[in-house]
């Protein structure tokens, strides 16, 4: 365990591999170049399934809304399918595929949740906060500065309400200029669609 902490004390204290002005300046404004959330697996792009909209009358979910983007792999015209891993347009096999950092940052937190899966937060600057939700493993700790493109974890934690054991990456944006108590996802959470739009794919190297 001792060896453990030290290992980890140093690799927070090793310097960035991009220059330090680019971890402060935050994700910038939609159309800033990063990277998309979750790579392409095996020649499918991954691809948005269901959109960011916030509660209210009308909102989908029964007027709960939806605080993010879910992402998941465009599914092969052909092929056998092997529920809970595919649903109709796409699917996201366990354990397989990975959660990408969007932009450089610092790991702000690593957390499980019996709803949620894994879950991993980075700040980037002090504007912006990218979340990822339903991994089934995490390969960054707390405190750890994060290139732009590295592995933050496996997907593979299907949520058990309202998707029928549909794995995917909910991916939220979190503005901290907005007013509400900071850890307020109701409060910080705007639409990341603007953003993934311009965002590149990537495969695995």
């Amino acid at each position: 365990m001792n060896f453990i902490n030290m290992f980890l004390r140093w690799w927070r204290s090793q310097p960035p591999t991009f220059p330090e002005e680019k971890l402060c300046t935050g994700l910038g404004e939609p159309g800033t170049p990063g990277t998309f959330p979750v790579e392409i697996w095996e020649g499918h792009d991954p691809v948005i399934t269901d959109s960011f909209e916030r509660p209210g009358p009308g909102a989908k979910r029964n007027g709960r809304g939806h605080w993010g983007g879910d992402i998941a792999l465009r599914r092969p015209k052909s092929g056998k399918v092997d529920r809970p891993e595919y649903v109709k347009h796409f699917f996201c096999p366990n354990n397989k595929v990975r959660s990408l950092n969007v932009f450089p940052g610092i790991v702000k937190s690593v957390e499980n949740s019996k709803k949620h899966g894994r879950v991993v937060k980075v700040a980037h600057g002090t504007r912006h906060i990218s979340v990822h939700r339903h991994l089934s493993r995490t390969d960054v700790v707390a405190g750890q500065v994060v290139a732009e493109g590295i592995a933050l974890g496996i997907l593979g934690h299907a949520p058990s309400a309202g998707d029928k054991g549909f794995n995917h990456d909910h991916f939220e944006i979190w503005d901290m200029t907005l007013p509400g108590p900071k850890n307020s996802r109701a409060a910080h959470a705007v639409d990341p669609g603007p953003w993934l739009e311009h965002w590149t794919k990537r495969t695995k190297d």
